[in-house]
Order: C-alpha cells, then sequence, then structure tokens
C-alpha cells in the first residue's frame, strides 16, 4: 500500500508568502524612516555647525569693525546683501547651502528688555547677529537661523536719568509728549496721562528736546546727568486758523438750456436743446449718442442717428458736429438753424418731424433725456435729465424734483441751469450747476427776447468755464502745514436753497501753506497753493485774490476738481530746536524738495512704496546735520503729514590712516564720539587711506576720534580731540595738528586654492601662518601656545577650494597647507605643502595656492 506524503495547500502557500511580503515590507519601510530621519538630523546638524561658524568668525571682529546691516538691505532683502553677503554653494555631502547674515543694533529700554532698533540710529553697545542657513530637503525648501549677542566692551550702562512733567501756558499736563534726547534718537520717552516722563541714559551732559503736534517745540540747553536731572518744560501751543470752502467736480455732460417755441417763422414753433461740457475731457456725438422728448400725455419721441422718420415716436438726428470740446455748447433743434433778435445760429445737430411744430409742448409739462444706448443691449446710460411741469402736476421723468412753474415751459420761453448755486446765471460763466434736483438747478420760463444772454449757444459760441458743478460731498481735504488732520466735505444748503458740499480744515499752522482736495480715491483732484493763515483763530475761505489758481470769480471760493491724482504726499517740517531752518533739501528716492521760509516742506511720491525720507542729505547745507526718518508706503492721493527734522548745527572733520611703512590704508574704520563718550558717526578710510566723518552737530563738542584696529594694531596717537565748527571740514585737532593716524602691523591677506591635481578639494584643508619655522606636524593648539610669543593664524579652506587667511601685515610668513585623505584600504594619509618666507604688506593681499600630493 503507498503512503502519501503531507505538503502544503495552494491556500497556506499564498498565506505564507503574504505574511512575508509584509514582514519584508515593514522591515524596508523601517529602514526608510530610520534612513530619512538620519539624513534629517545630520542636514540640520550641519546647518548649525554653518550658522554657529559664521558668528564665531563674526565675533573674532572687534566690536566697531563688525558693521550693522544697512536700512535698504533690511527693507529689501531681510539679510545683509552689502558688507557680509551671502555665501551660497557651500556643499556639504552633496547638499549645497546658502548662509546668510542680518547684523542689527539692539538696544536695552528702561525695563531692561532688549529691542532691536533702525539701522541708521544711533550707537546702542550691542549688536544682534543672526546667521541663517538655508538648503532644500525632498524638493522642500528648509532654513536654520541662530542668534547671538556682541556686547561693546566699552559700552556704558544705562545709570542715569533725565525726568520731569510737561505742562502747557495755562498749566494744563500734556500727555503724548515726545522727549528726546539730541543726536541720540534712541534715547526718548512719551509723557504718559499726568505729563511725566522718564529716560534712563549713561551719565553725562545732554541737550533735550519736547515735541508734541500743536505746540512749539522746546530745548533744555545743557543738562548734567550726575547720577540723575530733571526738565519740566512748558509748551506753548500753535497759533491755528482755519480754511472754507466749497468742492465740486465735473464728470459728465449737461443739459444748460431747453426752449419748446421760439416762434422764427409765423406758424412754425422752433424747439431746441443746448448741451453743455463742463469736463476737461473732449465728449464724442454719434450713433450712440440718444435723445429723447416726452410731452404731457408721457408720450416719448427718441431721436438718433441710425433712425428714420417712418414712425412719429423715432426721427433721424442727423448729426453736422461730432465733438463737444472743453467748456463748449452743443445746439440740438429740429430745424438747421436758429434765429433770434437777428442771429441766425448754427444747430450742431437737428431733426426732422412730420409736424413742424416739433414735439415739446408749449404750456404744458415735459421732459428731456439725453445719453448714450448701446443699440444691442439696449443698456443706457445717462448723461442729464430735466423734467418740468405745473405746480400741480409731475414731469413724466426728471432728476430729483421737476422744475415748477405755473404752466410748465411757455412759448417764446426758456429754462436754463444755473451758473453757480448762489442762483446765478451768466453767459460768460459756465451752465454747470447740478445738485441732482431739476427744482433747484435751473430757473424757469425766461423769455427769450429780454436778453441776448438766452439765446441757445451752439459749439461755435465762445467757451465759458465752469465756476461750479456736482457737489462733491465726502471729498477729502488736507494742508501741508504739517499740524492740521484732514477733513471731509459735507452736505448742506446754502442760503438761496441750493444744495453744496462745504468744508471746515481747523487747526492749520500759521504760515503760508498748499491745500489739496481729494474725491472718489483720488480720480478728482485739485490743489490750492498759497493759502495763508496769519492770525490765531483766522478763517480763510479759498480760493481766494492771492491763491494759486486764484478764484474765478470774485468771492465765489469754489474748488474745482478735475485732474486724477496719480501720486501720494509727505509733509512736515525741518526745525533746529523750535526754529523752523528754510531752504534745506527733503529727499526720497528720485523725489526732492525744499523748505519754504517756515521750515516745512510738501514731498510729492510715487504710491505704494516705502522711502527713507532724508532732510539735508550729504550734509548739502554743511552747516547743518542730516537726518533720515522712514515712512510709506502711500496711497495715490493720500498725504501724510506730521514727518518733521530736528536737525542741529554741525560739520564734519577729516584725516588720513597710514602704515608704519607710510603705506596708505584703506578700508580702515574711524569713530567719532562726543563729549559724553557715545559712538556718533563713523567712516571708512577710501583707496587714499583718508576718511571724512561728517553730520556732526557742535554740541557734541568736544569729539573724540579713534581708529578702530585690530587687537594686534595700534595707531600712533591712539585717539585725536575735535572740534566741530558749523558749516565747516576740520583737518586738525584742537593741538593744530594735522590729522593722521600711524597704525602699526596693520593687517594683511594670504588668499588661494587648494587642489588636487587639478581638482579643488571640497573637504577643507588646515591653513597655518606664523613667522616662524613649524615642525611637520600642526602645532597642539593648547594653554602653552596661546600664552607663547609666537602668533600664529590659521584657517580652514571652503568646500570650492579656496581660503582666506587674515595676518599682520609688514612681515613674511611661513604658510603651511595640511591635507588628509583616506585610500581604499582605510589608510589615512596626510601630505603637507608650505611656501616660505612671503612678505604680506599691509592692506594688501598675497596669493598663495597648494596643489596635492
Amino acid at each position: 500500500m503507498r503512503k502519501n506524503t503531507p505538503g502544503f495547500s495552494m491556500m497556506e502557500l499564498v498565506i505564507a508568502m503574504a505574511i512575508i511580503g509584509i514582514f519584508f515590507t515593514s522591515v524596508t519601510l523601517v529602514f526608510y524612516k530610520l534612513g530619512k530621519s538620519i539624513l534629517i538630523n545630520r542636514t540640520r546638524t550641519v546647518a548649525t555647525n554653518l550658522a554657529q561658524e559664521k558668528i564665531e568668525a563674526l565675533k573674532n571682529l572687534s566690536y566697531t569693525r563688525l558693521r550693522a546691516t544697512s536700512l535698504n538691505d533690511l527693507l529689501i532683502y531681510s539679510y545683509d546683501n552689502t558688507f557680509y553677503a551671502p555665501e551660497a554653494g557651500i556643499l556639504v555631502g552633496d547638499i549645497s547651502y546658502r548662509r546668510e547674515v542680518l547684523i542689527q543694533r539692539v538696544e536695552e529700554n528702561a525695563s531692561g528688555t532688549l529691542i532691536e532698533v533702525l539701522p541708521d540710529a544711533g550707537d546702542t553697545g550691542i549688536k544682534k547677529i543672526t546667521a541663517t542657513v538655508r538648503w532644500s530637503e525632498e524638493g522642500a525648501p528648509k532654513s536654520f537661523s541662530l542668534s547671538n549677542l556682541f556686547n561693546d566692551p566699552n559700552r556704558k550702562p544705562l545709570d542715569g536719568t533725565i525726568s520731569g512733567i510737561v505742562r502747557d501756558d495755562i498749566g494744563a499736563l500734556l500727555a503724548g509728549v515726545r522727549i528726546a534726547v539730541v543726536d541720540n534718537i534712541n534715547w526718548n520717552a512719551m509723557t504718559d496721562a499726568t505729563g511725566s516722563y522718564s529716560i534712563k541714559l549713561p551719565t553725562g551732559t545732554y541737550e533735550v528736546t519736547a515735541s508734541k503736534d500743536g505746540y512749539w517745540p522746546r530745548e533744555s540747553g545743557s543738562l548734567n546727568v550726575a547720577p540723575s536731572a530733571s526738565w519740566n518744560p512748558v509748551l506753548r501751543e500753535m497759533a491755528t486758523g482755519t480754511a472754507t470752502g466749497y468742492v465740486y467736480f465735473n464728470d459728465h455732460l449737461l443739459i444748460s438750456k431747453v426752449c419748446a417755441s421760439s416762434e422764427t417763422v409765423s406758424g412754425v414753433d422752433c424747439e431746441w436743446v443746448e448741451l453743455y461740457n463742463p469736463t476737461t475731457s473732449t465728449w464724442v456725438i454719434d450713433n450712440t449718442f440718444y435723445m429723447a422728448e416726452y410731452n404731457d400725455g408721457g408720450a416719448s419721441c427718441w431721436f438718433n442717428s441710425n433712425y428714420g422718420d417712418a414712425h412719429s415716436w423715432t426721427h433721424k438726428l442727423n448729426i453736422i458736429t461730432t465733438t463737444i470740446e472743453p467748456y463748449h455748447y452743443y445746439l440740438i433743434a429740429n430745424t438747421t438753424s436758429i434765429t433770434l433778435g437777428g442771429y441766425t445760429i448754427p444747430a450742431d445737430a437737428y431733426y426732422t418731424c412730420a409736424d413742424p411744430l416739433g414735439h415739446i409742448e408749449v404750456d404744458k409739462r415735459g421732459s428731456i433725456f439725453a445719453g448714450i444706448i448701446d443699440p444691442l443691449s439696449w443698456v443706457w446710460r445717462k448723461y442729464d435729465i430735466l423734467g418740468w411741469a405745473p405746480s400741480t402736476t409731475t414731469a413724466p421723468i426728471c432728476e430729483g424734483q421737476a422744475l415748477k412753474d405755473s404752466n410748465g415751459l411757455d412759448k417764446g420761453k426758456t429754462h436754463i441751469r444755473y451758473s453757480r448755486a448762489d442762483s446765478y446765471f451768466s453767459s460768460g460763466q459756465g451752465n454747470a450747476y447740478d445738485s441732482g434736483s431739476n427744482n433747484h438747478d435751473f430757473v424757469s420760463n425766461l423769455l427769450l427776447n429780454t436778453s441776448s444772454d438766452y439765446y441757445p449757444k451752439n459749439s461755435l459760441s465762445a467757451a465759458a468755464a465752469p465756476v461750479s458743478g456736482t457737489p462733491a460731498y465726502g471729498a477729502t481735504i488736507t494742508c501741508d502745514d504739517g499740524l492740521s488732520n484732514f477733513t471731509n466735505s459735507y452736505l448742506t444748503v446754502n442760503p438761496h436753497g441750493h444744495s453744496v458740499a462745504y468744508f471746515q480744515l481747523t487747526s492749520i499752522a500759521t504760515g503760508t501753506w498748499t491745500i489739496s482736495s481729494f474725491y472718489q480715491a483720488g480720480a478728482a483732484y485739485c490743489e490750492i497753493g498759497n493759502v495763508t493763515i496769519i492770525n490765531d483763530n483766522e478763517i480763510v475761505a479759498i480760493p481766494n485774490a492771492t491763491t494759486n489758481p486764484a478764484w474765478q470769480v470774485t468771492n465765489v471760493h469754489n474748488i474745482l476738481l478735475s485732474s486724477q491724482a496719480t501720486f501720494g504726499y509727505i509733509a512736515g517740517s525741518v526745525r533746529n530746536g523750535a526754529t523752523g531752518i528754510s531752504n534745506i533739501k527733503v529727499e526720497a528716492g528720485i523725489s526732492n524738495t525744499y523748505t519754504n521760509a517756515s521750515g516745512h516742506y510738501f514731498l510729492q511720491l510715487d504710491p505704494n512704496l516705502l522711502y527713507n525720507i532724508t532732510a539735508n542729505p550729504g550734509n548739502l547745507n554743511p552747516n547743518y546735520t542730516e537726518q533720515v526718518q522712514s515712512a510709506g508706503p502711500l496711497n495715490a492721493g493720500q498725504i501724510l503729514s506730521g514727518i518733521n527734522f530736528d536737525i542741529s548745527p554741525g560739520g564734519s572733520l577729516a584725516g588720513r590712516v597710514i602704515s608704519n611703512s607710510g603705506d596708505i590704508l584703506p578700508d580702515i574704520l574711524v569713530v567719532a564720539y562726543d563729549s559724553g563718550g557715545n559712538e556718533v558717526s563713523s567712516a571708512l578710510t577710501g583707496t587714499d587711506g583718508s576718511y571724512n566723518i561728517d553730520n556732526l552737530s557742535t554740541g557734541g563738542n568736544n569729539y573724540i576720534v579713534r581708529p578702530a584696529l585690530d587687537a594686534s594694531e595700534t595707531a600712533a596717537p591712539t585717539q585725536r580731540t575735535f572740534t566741530v565748527i558749523a558749516g565747516q571740514e576740520k583737518w586738525t585737532d584742537t593741538a593744530g595738528v594735522f590729522s593722521t593716524f600711524t597704525v602699526t602691523s596693520a593687517m594683511g591677506k594670504c588668499i588661494g586654492t587648494v587642489s588636487l591635481g587639478a581638482t579643488p578639494i571640497n573637504t577643507g584643508v588646515l591653513i597655518m601662518a606664523c613667522t616662524s619655522t613649524i615642525a611637520a606636524d600642526p602645532p597642539v593648539i593648547n594653554d602653552a601656545l596661546r600664552n607663547g610669543e609666537l602668533l600664529y593664524y590659521g584657517t580652514v579652506s571652503q568646500s570650492d577650494g579656496s581660503y582666506e587667511l587674515e595676518v599682520r601685515g609688514g612681515l613674511s610668513y611661513n604658510i603651511y597647507a595640511w591635507y588628509s585623505a583616506m585610500d581604499s584600504a582605510g589608510i589615512v594619509t596626510t601630505h603637507r605643502k608650505s611656501e616660505l618666507n612671503r612678505l604680506i604688506n599691509a592692506g594688501a593681499s598675497s596669493v598663495v595656492s597648494f596643489t596635492f600630493p
């Protein structure tokens, strides 16, 4: 009997394979996650090391050599792109890293908290170094930032206090007064509700200013803070006045006159409609233009150049003149011309009717529509509507309330639109007043034969500029005095019963200013210049006889908004303490202006941008210092007021830095300290070794000037003392000696590349330089080496194979390079190269490259 051997069923085999597959998939996933985690940790570790490396390298500089990132770089890049440019392409393990640096000034406020301040502020004694490393990981951008503080070893503690209480000239406590130390904008405070303030600062002698919008500023004079000082200023409120006026805009054609019958031939009623263009644009009359007349029964008749005369309710409009020029009229009639008082007035467009009496009914109600219509969609947009009716009825259509009269429109009479809101009509002023209500905008039933001013006008008639228009309710009114706020025009009814847009702009400082009006987000705009407020509480109506532009009509104070505002504006003042300074240049980008006699300025700028506003740029007026403020972005038509400057009398000083061998030394930082020991300005020596430190206030005299040198460098003399004179550049110190600093052992550089054959080495080569001989192996860096007499300089080459080693200049060095490599058997071999007796001059670079093996 045959015995069957047991085996696996197909189902068991499938299940077993599935279990094995799941196992290996899980193992693979675990290893993938583990590998990814290792890679992430590795890249983050590399980024951390790169950031730490950069911070340590920067902190090896002296505090004064470390340059703060400029405001321009901060706004545009958010990192330093000038002094410490980004390093791209740092390869570590086939991953490319980019390293950026940001150097910011940091201030310790009164509560001991460190806060970042603007780059153009005075030195605070603390700088914050932020190194950011960026790389790409699986297609996604990654970054790591590390920050560290760098403290000026000479920084003075804030161990002094200036405090006090501010009142106005009637003894009331003043809140919101800015108290600032002259020449150091970081030391300031605002008074609280009790008028009190307190500023912490180093002990010394200072001048302090107090300023508040609406008050004349005050300056303290010299205050000795040892360790405290008190100053209780009294501020006097500025004298102010008010500007008033009416605001109008014109953006559409108007019906200016209408007549149902001016009989020129017996039995024929000549009807006509006069249009007026109060805008600065030319309007086209073509086949899109429609006019409609409504009679007493409410029936309408439409007129258009595409129509024929087949129906009683449509008639062809024969267009002779195709445009209406600015401030001109346009005549539409049922005849080719109108004859009145011996004058023949050709029509600009005419229509023919089966009824020679026209369509507008005499002594009855009626309406006129003028506008454009899309012939396909039949969507229409009106230019204007005029409706009239006897007092007991209503017009077929109208704007607001219909023009009311006992009969409607009488034979031989005309309805005429007012020129102004004071119920005035003149042929020399355009018929432009349009409140949106026919009953208030027109005078009714004027007898034609009583005045030629009532005759119709056509396109050949003399232009008549508008004196009014549509009231601009809600228009924004601003002044460039730097004190007043903006206001808006509002609806009110004048003594004649007409609606007007009236404004009152209050708290305008005494002086001469420009007032700007904006409407509909700057779509309509106007400036009125030379607005003068002389006395406190004076009320000035504008425009007037002395403004620019002046009033169009005597005692009519109407502002017409016509142009479109495409710019923003910044306004303020430039003062020295409480005194305005005239003819000081103020610039922002490519735009600039000069202050007026009272020190005020008004600067036009492109909108939607940030600006650095500079008063007295480059010390253009050498008698005063330069000052910079940031502002923006602006909206088109906006005026940003209150950007005020307080500049001091100032001058500059200059000198030269050379090596002990007589070589000029470029790029040496020279720092000026005021009489209180505060760093106030600095400059780098140029290619000729000279420096110029400008923008120094005479209030800081006398100044101590020192070159900021490496710890291994010395200068003779170590410092010089200068007395700054307003408007002068001083090249000699207080002893009358020409200002030269002689630097001993100034720094030079050894630069070059390292390569393996023709291939740059990217794994790092140790480079060392010494004035003595170094043995085969690099010296051990320990206390004995650090405290020895010899100086060793060292660095490691970059991932691109380049290196840079800074050494004391004017000496000959032995330069060594060590490169370690591992062969396929795991054996590490170190190769050594050297360049002996290489002279490196001060301020110069010597190229030494090494090729291995």
